[in-house]
């Protein structure tokens, strides 16, 4: 099943369940709808707990869901992809790696040379005015 190609995200009637540590189990989500049109910017709210985290996880793709349909450019959603990514609430550096090397993790996954990660790099370094910290941790 496809969307009709107007929405960049759907999901529809997404449900999802955890096992609890008393052996039962706690509903995340609840036959969730949401569509998202190409160019929308959308915020999630909700209380702690609710099931937010799950739900970008889950159209992330690091996350499976137990009923439900969830699209991307019309597409079914089954795996990670780099056409998608999640930006933690807390720092998650690599704290081995420099500042340089954390801001192109990305660029190496995808296999660019180094001197396209290395300017790449510099380029969003400067852009948060943290120039002169790439090798820095």
């Amino acid at each position: 099943m496809t969307t009709n190609g107007a929405d960049k995200l759907v999901a529809r009637k997404v449900s999802k369940w955890f096992a609890s540590r008393d052996g039962n189990f706690v509903q995340a989500l609840d036959s969730v709808d949401l569509a998202v049109r190409p160019g929308e910017f959308v915020a999630i709210v909700g209380a702690s707990g609710c099931g937010k985290t799950t739900f970008l996880r889950i159209v992330d793709g690091l996350e499976t869901f137990d009923s439900g349909e969830v699209f991307l450019d019309g597409n079914a959603l089954t795996s990670p992809g780099w056409d998608r990514g999640v930006v933690f609430q807390q720092d998650s550096l690599l704290p081995w790696r420099t500042v340089e090397q954390n801001v192109w993790l990305g660029l190496e996954a995808q296999g660019r040379a180094l001197a396209e990660r290395r300017r790449t790099a510099h380029r969003m370094i400067e852009l948060v005015g943290l120039h002169g910290r790439e090798r820095a941790y």
